[in-house]
């Protein structure tokens, strides 16, 4: 699938990528983009789910750092941290190295593979705040 939406990303010119992943990818053929777009979105704005308008946000953060981007739904807000996710996908840069890992999805509304990797914290200079990504 990566080869694929890489083709087409070079076909059409493309300055994004968003994917329609539920249900269809998931449940009819048994795979979903996450990982596929984990790795094309180390050189471009990419999210699944056919949002737009976080694809939009993500190609207006991209186009101003030059660096990959993600996006990410709050879980919880701490007092000294924010958990925040996306369903199954992130650059693969955006995470620390030693948590990366690609599993498979662990219920059944979605069948294929995930990225369930950490994201990494931001802003490590800062010694009693974290920040994330």
């Amino acid at each position: 699938m990566f080869l694929a939406l890489q083709g087409i990303v070079r076909e059409h010119e493309l300055d994004a990528v968003t994917v329609k992943c539920q249900y269809e990818l998931s449940q009819i053929f048994g795979f979903t983009p996450c990982v596929p777009l984990s790795l094309l979105g180390e050189t471009m704005p990419v999210s699944c789910e056919g949002d737009l308008l976080t694809t939009l946000t993500e190609m207006l953060l991209f186009f101003l750092t030059g660096e990959p981007v993600s996006y990410a739904d709050i879980h919880e807000i701490l007092e000294d941290r924010i958990l925040v996710g996306a369903c199954g996908f992130s650059p693969f840069s955006l995470s620390e190295k030693e948590t990366r890992c690609i599993g498979k999805w662990g219920w059944e509304a979605f069948n294929g593979l995930l990225n369930s990797s950490s994201l990494r914290p931001i802003f490590d200079s800062l010694k009693n705040e974290m920040f994330v990504l």
